[in-house]
């Protein structure tokens, strides 16, 4: 490691250690791992986020990925400071209500909250506590449980909250396929405007994550392992090639 700070990186799970939806590990774990078990006790502290805050001042130490943490969760104050923090890493704005919907139990746990959801007890409670200044939809927040309301299209729901927010007067078709579109009395249908894009193997007609009529521009979210599945990827080739054309 070049910095003792890399102990927080490794903990997350980063460097190919984890998996994306995996959870994070304490540090003091990951010492043990390592054999480093008896450490803080040889250094004459309690808690290794002592050691490490007293010898490495400059560093920006984070107290949730410390295995020692039960007290510092009971202040509303230390709640807030790491779902601002989380939120920031993923990246979310924590003043979009909206966006914040997108949040899963899963990601809490991954960034080092897992003592803050063993006080909380449920999502619901956790996120009407620390994002108080919102009215929630108790339905909604009930959905969320470990891998969200959104499930796997999460990642799919936030790029078109950046999309409208890169594009706020534009016509955004989420999820879009031409035969939705002309079903739908919400829009003046014409081929030109909102083109088909069809499957030549199959006949069927495929769909694009996010398009935006008004300029022809479309967005496909590239999850993890999108592109292993070969009739994937010449599917994913179909489309932008349609898309190309449209030019």
């Amino acid at each position: 490691m070049d910095s003792p700070l890399d102990l927080l990186s490794y903990s997350q799970g980063k460097n190919g250690q984890h998996g994306e939806e995996s959870n994070s590990k304490a540090i003091e774990d990951l010492l043990a791992d390592y054999g480093g078990g008896g450490f803080v006790q040889e250094c004459g502290y309690v808690y290794l986020y002592d050691v490490l805050l007293v010898n490495y001042p400059d560093f920006d130490w984070k107290p949730w990925m410390f295995g020692q943490t039960k007290s510092f969760w009971s202040y509303s104050g230390n709640q807030r400071w790491f779902m601002e923090w989380m939120c920031e890493q993923i990246p979310l704005s924590i003043s979009d209500q909206e966006i914040l919907y997108t949040l899963t139990v899963k990601e809490i746990r991954k960034y080092g909250g897992r003592g803050l959801l063993a006080i909380m007890k449920t999502f619901q409670n956790l996120m009407e506590t620390v994002f108080f200044e919102f009215e929630w939809e108790i339905s909604r927040l009930r959905k969320g449980g470990s891998g969200g309301m959104y499930g796997t299209k999460k990642n799919q729901k936030r790029l078109t909250h950046f999309v409208r927010m890169l594009f706020p007067n534009r016509e955004i078709q989420p999820d879009y396929k031409q035969g939705l579109v002309k079903a739908s009395a919400e829009h003046s249908f014409s081929e030109e405007r909102y083109p088909r894009i069809v499957n030549p193997k199959t006949n069927k007609e495929l769909e694009l994550d996010i398009f935006l009529p008004d300029i022809m521009l479309a967005y496909e979210y590239q999850g993890e392992g999108t592109h292993e599945d070969d009739d994937v990827l010449e599917r994913d080739l179909v489309k932008k090639i349609d898309v190309w054309n449209w030019e």
